[in-house]
């Protein structure tokens, strides 16, 4: 990849997040790419740029729920993996790198700033 990815809507991203983590988990394994690939392009309306920028921007996502950084914005207590808001909107929003990775720092200062704005309401509380 040799560009930035597109802005998605955090809406449609956070969508697109829960059907895939969903799937996966009824499944028991990963979503293989081709499939990834077509479920983005049927969100976007058979647009391959966003279609793209839906699967590589996931793959961004998953990867930064990993970091570190990431872990007061992921909940697992009631068995169930939970995501603040803030990572999805990130996620959706943030500048990528030229290679479709998100630059660690920047991404989680964007995420610490939305959830003390935008989400400064949000609790994991069910």
């Amino acid at each position: 990849m040799s560009k930035r990815l597109e802005i998605l809507s955090p809406n449609m991203f956070a969508t697109f997040c829960i059907v895939v983590l969903e799937e996966s988990e009824r499944r028991g394994d990963v979503i293989e790419d081709d499939e990834l690939y077509d479920l983005a392009l049927g969100l976007s309306g058979e647009n391959y740029l966003q279609a793209e920028a839906f699967c590589e921007r996931f793959r961004g996502f998953i990867e930064m729920t990993f970091r570190p950084e990431a872990k007061k914005y992921v909940s697992n207590e009631s068995g169930k993996m939970m995501f603040h808001p803030a990572l999805f909107e990130a996620a959706a929003c943030a500048r990528t790198r030229k290679n479709g990775r998100f630059p660690e720092r920047p991404f989680f200062k964007h995420v610490t700033e939305l959830a003390a704005g935008k989400y400064s309401d949000f609790t994991f509380d069910l």
